[in-house]
């Protein structure tokens, strides 16, 4: 709207959705695209009127987030309108998940400008890479009761926070490394599929994360899924392995052991199965 009271030829719908006019609090509160960018974030917002002034609901924020939060918050709505600027000037509209990253991303930056220590930022960063990754946990098991083998997979974002966790049963041998293979091609496919750009994928199968990372060929029933699991990873931007002890590992192992239970595969969006909630 600015733009065109300074006489600048835009339309007055917003760049992003085109649902609305482009006022401060549609862009950084009500469009589609900020709503799922601030549910990626774990931000919890307090509701706002959009026809009030935007330094109204930023008051709203500083009252009701702490610190850590309020550091997220500004990267956030540092890369929105960013990528509205991007969208204005380039046409170019990015998904929430890359806004997302962006925000994730510049707010590490911006830590370690400052001083990381100072901002508590809880994002490990050393030998794991950008804060923008997220993070797929993922185990396999083996129903003696129905003599199958299950999964589970949970994914959670940069801070930490809940995307999603799926769960199901598999066909393959019933042998636990060839369990934890299949597990791990399952998780990918589903990484994959939901579109994550950056991922840690986190086993507790010391055995998995070594062969997955060799480049040696294996011409085994194991060295099968193996491949599979490397070919999905060339769909996926940046995808790197971890080995995690058991003990880090047991909301996925939950996952995994639920299907048991179950009618069939399972999915969860946005809020996790009650089951894992404190082991997450």
């Amino acid at each position: 709207m600015a733009l065109i009271f300074k006489h600048v030829e835009v339309t007055p719908d917003c760049s992003i959705c085109g649902l609305q006019d482009e006022s401060l609090m549609h862009i950084f509160y009500s469009c589609p695209l900020a709503l799922e960018v601030w549910r990626l974030s774990t931000i919890q917002l307090p509701n706002a009127n959009i026809d009030e002034p935007i330094d109204v609901w930023f008051q709203q924020i500083f009252n009701s987030c702490d610190k850590q939060k309020l550091h997220v918050f500004a990267a956030v709505i540092y890369s929105i309108w960013q990528v509205h600027n991007e969208a204005v000037w380039e046409g170019l509209v990015r998904r929430p998940i890359g806004v997302w990253q962006l925000a994730a991303s510049t707010w590490q930056q911006w830590g370690q400008a400052l001083d990381v220590t100072q901002l508590d930022m809880h994002v490990s960063v050393g030998e794991v890479g950008a804060a923008s990754m997220f993070t797929c946990k993922v185990d396999g098991g083996i129903d003696t009761t129905f003599h199958k083998a299950t999964f589970g997979a949970i994914l959670t974002n940069a801070v930490g926070g809940f995307v999603a966790a799926l769960n199901g049963d598999m066909h393959c041998v019933l042998d636990p490394v060839m369990v934890e293979a299949e597990a791990c091609k399952q998780a990918l496919i589903w990484i994959r599929t939901r579109g994550v750009m950056e991922v840690q994928v986190q086993t507790d199968c010391l055995n998995i994360v070594q062969v997955l990372q060799s480049e040696k060929e294996d011409r085994t029933y194991l060295g099968s899924i193996i491949h599979e699991c490397k070919q999905t990873v060339k769909d996926l931007p940046r995808c790197v392995f971890h080995y995690i002890p058991r003990s880090a590992n047991q909301a996925a192992h939950a996952l995994a052991k639920a299907v048991g239970s179950q009618p069939g595969p399972m999915s969860w969006e946005d809020v996790p199965p009650h089951f894992i909630s404190e082991l997450i």
